[in-house]
């Protein structure tokens, strides 16, 4: 693990070294040794207010007692491992697992936010299409919406935005549904549409961007992104296999690729099994996190210093926009 040379700032926001440190501003305080590696960890000492710290105040992990394992639970958690097996296997309490699948998944969010604002998923094309699965009974299913980057090439199939909606049942289980829970919102609209919003920031908004035959997303896109070229294409054509000699892939293949595999790669997400999502959220965090996995954050979700230092940098640009749009990741 790379070491630190200096602190990076003072931990008193009233000192005057925590936004501009200059000069020699702390001195050495000894140090002391972790627990779950035993590696020597050096303390400071602010010279102005004489604030103590070490260099652990100013990793990601601060304070856990076992940040070892975090990439044995992102590994697990996207390859279809339930909570109760990873837990047994790792030899830890659920509670663990649990705050481990939180801290990782609410990083992988502000990496991707990150991502998209500095326009790193700038694409061409772009294919959107909803998911439905349910949240601990059919009676409440929820749908996904998910904007994947649409290349021909080994740069596509990287998901630019995603998030979970509620909404009504329908069929024999929406009598059901109503009795039990009453009449539930239908967030798909709004959901959708921020969905193409953060589509809009990462691209521009000059896009071909490919969908179903719905007929509400002609409205969303015409309102939310007038400057792209909407096709929408029919059941028929995408059930239609390329011939031999077309070189190209299917309509919406990265799009149904990316659901399978959500599919696949979810434990919740999995047909006839009892491992159901209880809670909206939970849904979301574990889409964030394999959202990272998905496009590769690996790096920067394993780097302890990503909050104090790439995102310290970018702290002005991403509130900025986290405050007038909803950035669902």
């Amino acid at each position: 693990m790379k070491k630190l040379a200096a602190p990076l700032y003072c931990i008193n926001e009233l000192c005057i070294h925590h936004v501009n440190p200059t000069g020699r501003w702390f001195i050495f305080r000894g140090f002391y040794r972790t627990k779950h590696n035993h590696k020597y960890i050096q303390r400071f000492q602010c010279k102005v207010c004489r604030a103590k710290f070490s260099e652990n105040t100013f990793r990601d992990t601060y304070r856990q007692h076992k940040p070892h394992i975090n990439k044995h639970i992102f590994n697990w958690y996207c390859s279809g491992a339930t909570l109760r097996r990873m837990a047994k296997n790792l030899k830890i309490t659920r509670s663990t697992a649990i705050r481990k699948f939180r801290f990782l998944a609410n990083k992988s969010r502000m990496i991707h936010a990150c991502e998209l604002i500095t326009g790193k998923l700038d694409t061409g094309e772009v294919h959107f299409d909803e998911q439905e699965t349910f949240m601990h009974t059919k009676q409440m299913p929820l749908s996904i919406a998910i904007a994947v980057d649409g290349k021909h090439n080994a740069l596509g199939g990287k998901i630019i935005d995603i998030d979970v909606a509620m909404m009504p049942a329908r069929g024999r289980n929406a009598k059901l549904s109503q009795a039990r829970f009453g009449f539930l919102p239908d967030e798909r609209p709004y959901v959708c549409q921020t969905v193409l919003n953060n589509v809009g920031i990462a691209t521009g908004g000059r896009i071909i961007l490919q969908t179903d035959a719905k007929p509400a997303y002609k409205t969303y896109v015409e309102r939310v992104l007038p400057m792209a070229i909407h096709r929408a294409i029919s059941k028929a054509e995408r059930e239609r296999q390329p011939s031999r000699h077309e070189a190209k892939r299917a309509p919406l293949w990265w799009g149904d690729q990316a659901c399978a595999s959500i599919r696949h790669d979810l434990s919740r997400m999995r047909r006839r099994t009892c491992v159901t999502t209880k809670d909206i959220h939970g849904l979301r965090q574990h889409l964030w996190l394999y959202t990272a996995h998905r496009n590769g954050y690996q790096r920067d979700l394993f780097d302890p210093w990503f909050t104090n230092t790439k995102l310290r940098n970018l702290k002005s640009k991403f509130l900025a926009s986290h405050e007038t749009l909803r950035i669902s990741i």
